[in-house]
């Protein structure tokens, strides 16, 4: 996979493992919107050693804390077991954002003002999490609804909302 191939995907989540004997896919998701970004009809790919294989989502549902798919030409637990550990990645669109986009931006907090600057990201897997430095102590936040509230991009700030304890 090359650079701009990267550039244009999302990392979706992993395929932890499959589910049941009819082909699905446990998915361990890292998106913020899983609801959205796992519609039925979706393509998605996964890379197969540099090369990204291309899948279209045949069925969704969800499970404790994973998304389960199958996928368009698989039916049976035995036609994805290949899949187990690889990455899911769907196309970015335009109004995606890529955590790199962010870096720069301050942080504004709801309650306590400006608490610093988006200076680098961290993957988790399941979410990422923009880490910046408030009184000389380096915190994360991570980048789910629950605290990120708004993104303006023109004025360059994130408003968050986070329990004082994030940066104490």
């Amino acid at each position: 996979m090359n650079q701009n191939q990267k550039n244009n995907l999302i990392h979706l989540g992993n395929i932890v493992n499959t589910h049941g004997l009819k082909g699905e896919l446990r998915i361990l998701t890292s998106s913020s919107d899983p609801e959205d970004r796992f519609k039925i009809g979706n393509i998605v790919f996964y890379d197969n050693g540099g090369d990204l294989i291309e899948m279209t989502i045949a069925s969704k549902r969800f499970h404790k804390n994973f998304v389960l798919i199958t996928v368009e030409g698989f039916n049976d637990i035995n036609e994805v077991e290949f899949l187990k550990g690889k990455k899911l990645f769907i196309k970015r669109t335009k109004d995606d954002e890529l955590m790199t986009d962010l870096i720069g931006y301050e942080l504004i907090d709801k309650e306590l003002g400006l608490i610093g600057k988006v200076e680098s990201f961290l993957s988790h897997g399941v979410y990422e999490s923009f880490i910046s430095t408030y009184n000389d102590k380096t915190f994360n936040i991570p980048y789910i609804n629950k605290f990120v509230k708004n993104i303006d991009d023109d004025k360059k700030i994130i408003k968050v909302e986070i329990p004082k304890e994030f940066i104490e």
